[in-house]
């Protein structure tokens, strides 16, 4: 099957309906030949030849079209791979924007959170006393916004 890798697709399935028509050729050959006595020996050699190109030919013809089949198939999954592809760079558009947000929306909560203790910790700058409201922008400060 390698050999048939040299000839242009377009014209192997050709040549592999002449092998099979030489085949058949070469069979009635043999037999017409097998009517004339001085090449009477020579026939059954031609009809095993021939018989044997026919099958050669069969054997060749049906690896083609496996390969054809093959070849079909990976060009359907191709295109849905570009498909697949492009839906995919749409999606990662659509989600890169929106960890946009989340980030822009992260960063504002945590510049109002660092407000908030600004403002809370000088009231309590003095005590050692950690105050509930100090607490509470700890803890909401390291909250997810989903």
């Amino acid at each position: 099957m390698w050999i048939f890798s040299f000839i242009p697709d377009s014209y192997l399935q050709y040549a592999i309906f002449g092998l099979i028509l030489f085949g058949v050729f070469l069979y009635l050959l043999g037999t017409f030949t097998s009517l004339i006595p001085p090449l009477k020996p020579y026939a059954e050699v031609v009809k095993g030849i021939s018989i044997f190109i026919i099958l050669a030919g069969s054997y060749f013809l049906g690896g083609y079209g496996t390969e054809m089949e093959w070849r079909n198939r990976v060009s359907k999954l191709e295109e849905k791979v570009a498909k697949a592809e492009q839906l995919s760079k749409q999606a990662n558009i659509k989600l890169d924007k929106k960890a946009q947000q989340q980030v822009k929306i992260i960063r504002e909560k945590g510049i109002v959170v660092k407000q908030y203790i600004d403002r809370e910790v000088v009231k309590y700058d003095n005590q050692c006393v950690i105050p509930k409201e100090f607490v509470k922008a700890h803890n909401d400060s390291a909250e997810q916004t989903k």
